[in-house]
């Protein structure tokens, strides 16, 4: 979604009302700048509507409401400190079954390879590290609720970011 490789054009589709508030934050998120102070929203959205950024119909469905606690968030702050933001960065790389799933740990598929790919909303690049930064739009205020249903895919993406990284230098 972000960076020099273009930018997708989300549009409206979703069924579920969740969904497309989810979808809606994520499609604004793609274009928000991150080299400046916190945006003023509103003339944010017009920014993008205008420059087709934005789906006219997804910003209808964006609650600012919910988008500006981020703006005035550590992470808010923490992005502003990387050295370089990777936006929607793609990786791809095979891992042992058995590090997927449990259910592979014993018997022939454990030692099998399994394709894993996603789409990391944003990668921060710090001097000595990187921090993977996936946006969750889930109304739940509990952080044991994120680390619960969030923290094994958080992992999964970690691992295969650094292999990736690590068979391309």
């Amino acid at each position: 979604m972000f960076g020099s490789r273009g930018r997708k054009k989300l549009k409206v589709g979703c069924v579920n009302a969740g969904a497309e508030r989810g979808t809606a934050i994520h499609a604004f998120m793609q274009s928000v700048p991150f080299d400046g102070p916190a945006p003023d929203l509103t003339a944010e959205v017009q920014r993008q509507t205008g420059l087709q950024l934005l789906d006219a119909a997804l910003a209808d469905k964006l609650d600012l409401d919910a988008v500006r606690p981020f703006f005035d968030s550590a992470v808010w702050r923490r992005i502003r400190l990387a050295r370089r933001i990777l936006r929607e960065e793609p990786f791809i790389t095979a891992l042992p079954a058995a590090d997927i799933t449990p259910a592979a740990q014993q018997g022939s598929a454990a030692g099998a390879e399994v394709l894993v790919q996603g789409i990391a909303d944003l990668v921060l690049v710090f001097d000595e590290h990187a921090e993977i930064l996936d946006y969750k739009t889930d109304r739940s205020r509990d952080a044991q609720y994120y680390i619960d249903e969030y923290a094994a895919q958080l992992r999964l993406y970690r691992r295969a970011y650094r292999q990736e990284r690590a068979s391309s230098r």
